[in-house]
């Protein structure tokens, strides 16, 4: 029974960091709603670095030219 409320605790204490990290997530959530919003605001966040690197790779501005 210990090592169960060991395990529990610990995933307690995980999923409310996971409510720090991850915006619009509610304590009342269940634990698989709350990494079904977590897994998705991860792939908006891959998403966005994406658009900005690919943005980035392509800028043509003289602060991102290199010198020769």
């Amino acid at each position: 029974m210990v090592v169960f409320q060991v395990r529990r605790t610990r995933i307690s204490e995980r999923m409310r960091k996971l409510q720090e990290l991850v915006p619009n997530m509610d304590k009342q959530t269940n634990t698989a709603d709350m990494l079904d919003l977590a897994v998705e605001y991860i792939k908006g966040l891959q998403k966005q670095y994406k658009v900005l690197t690919d943005c980035r790779a392509n800028c043509k501005c003289s602060a991102m030219q290199k010198p020769d």
